[in-house]
Order: structure tokens, then C-alpha cells, then sequence
């Protein structure tokens, strides 16, 4: 079953835009996914039929950001993975993904820094 696949290595200077994500068969995304997800900030996500969207990034540590947007609440289902949890989880993915049975993901809001004015500004 295949899902659309976007990704960006920066070790090898590769990427597929969100945009532009392209049909790949559950193999192909694994083997993606083993290649890509070694290094921080290097990221790839998966889009269902129904436009829901999983993405995983490289933190620092090595660790995995896993990541299902929510626009329409204003934030992500988010948790921090391993490589191998997370090569578990996309082969027991169906399409349409679901996200609601996905272990330990919890909603965090899309939190923008906006700089606090001095209480004697009007702008």
C-alpha cells in the first residue's frame, strides 16, 4: 500500500519537498527511513489518502521526533522514538494512518514566540 514520501538528508544533500511528496511502496519507505533518520535534523514523513501526515526528525541525540500535524487544532501529536520503534510503527501502519492508536502521543500546541512590547508601547 503505498503512501506519498517527503524527506530531506542533509548528509547527502537529497530532498523531496512536503509539496512534491511522491507515491512509495512500504519497503522504499522503510529503506528511506533507515537511511534518512541517522543523522540530526534529517527528516522524512509519510502522507495517507487522506492527507494525514507522519513525520519523524533527528533530534541532537539521536533520538526520534515523531510527529503528526493538526492544523485545524493548532499544534502536533508529538513523542520522542527510536529509529527501530519508529520502523515498527510505519510497517503496522493501514491507510488511512491512525494516529489515535499510535502509542504515548500526546497534543502539544504550536507555541510562536512573540516578542512581549514594553507596557508603555502602543504598537
Amino acid at each position: 500500500m503505498p503512501f506519498n514520501m517527503f524527506f530531506t538528508d542533509y548528509r547527502e544533500s537529497v530532498s523531496i519537498p512536503a509539496e512534491d511528496a511522491s507515491p512509495r511502496e512500504l519497503d522504499s519507505i522503510l529503506q528511506m527511513m533507515n537511511r534518512v533518520l541517522r543523522r540530526p535534523e534529517n527528516f522524512l514523513g509519510i502522507v495517507d489518502r487522506r492527507d494525514i501526515t507522519l513525520q519523524f526528525m533527528v533530534n541532537d541525540d539521536l533520538t526520534i521526533h515523531v510527529d503528526v500535524p493538526m492544523p485545524e487544532r493548532g499544534g502536533s501529536l508529538v513523542k520522542t522514538s527510536g529509529l527501530s520503534e519508529c520502523l515498527e510503527l510505519v510497517k503496522s501502519l493501514d491507510d488511512p494512518i491512525d494516529y489515535e492508536s499510535i502509542p504515548d502521543m500526546e497534543f502539544q500546541t504550536w507555541g510562536f514566540d512573540v516578542p512581549k512590547k514594553p507596557w508603555w508601547k502602543f504598537w
